[in-house]
């Protein structure tokens, strides 16, 4: 409930309605999005004023939002999300794998920018032989994590030294974002009506090696900053709760 009022308060700035009007997606108004995340509010509180409640005959949370049109034009949906990883300040044999404050200067990067495999090395470990060193933030002990939080955008750290550290997006390379999951269907390794988060998860922690291959297939590179605890914000730059 707090996510969708950050939003509504959102969407009344002149910003958002500026926004709208540059997006080029058909049927998709900012009229329209407000009225829907508007009902989408009243279904919230009328669920949680009932139990078992039911959706208004014929009605469902998709149909009243213009999302379930948004998934048929070519777009990205994301929802943000911040989960837990264990992290440490210091790089060691069991961290090896480090988020990356923005760079200084970063704007006057010449376009188009490094890729992935360019910024960090095909192992994601190479970041310090090049324009990322010394900007560690923290490291992983897992690739595969490391990557997931680029993904989502934020995250809470569990440090091996007892303290807690939350990081949230501070910037991104200018190569669109390109999911590992299609890559992996294309390539044969699961059918399309099969791909989901966990069966990806899954994947790779049975075949670590398969990382090298697949995870710089995604050009994007995602840096971060330390939040302080605070609330994970979307492209809206509002909270999440």
């Amino acid at each position: 409930m707090a996510a969708v009022d950050h939003s509504l308060r959102y969407l009344r700035t002149p910003a958002a309605r500026e926004q709208y009007r540059k997006l080029s997606l058909p049927g998709i108004t900012h009229n329209r999005v407000q009225r829907s995340l508007a009902r989408f509010r009243q279904l919230l509180v009328q669920t949680s004023q009932r139990r078992n409640c039911k959706l208004p005959s014929g009605e469902s949370l998709t149909s009243t939002s213009p999302l379930a049109k948004m998934a048929k034009v070519q777009s990205i949906l994301r929802a943000i999300f911040e989960p837990t990883y264990t992290a440490s300040r210091v790089p060691t044999r069991e961290y090896r794998y480090p988020l990356y404050h923005l760079p200084p200067r970063f704007h006057q990067w010449p376009h188009p920018h490094p890729t992935r495999a360019q910024l960090e090395g095909v192992d994601g470990r190479q970041g310090s032989r090049g324009r990322l060193k010394g900007l560690e933030l923290v490291w992983l002990r897992d690739r595969r994590e490391a990557f997931l939080i680029q993904v989502q955008g934020s995250a809470r750290l569990q440090l091996t030294d007892g303290s807690v550290m939350t990081v949230g997006f501070a910037g991104k390379t200018d190569h669109p974002y390109s999911g590992v999951g299609k890559e992996l269907v294309k390539d044969g390794k699961f059918r399309l009506e099969e791909l989901s988060y966990r069966p990806l998860v899954q994947y790779f922690r049975q075949h670590p090696e398969e990382m090298n291959r697949y995870l710089p297939r995604n050009h994007s590179f995602v840096f971060f900053r330390e939040t302080n605890g605070a609330a994970a914000t979307g492209s809206l730059s509002v909270p999440d709760r």
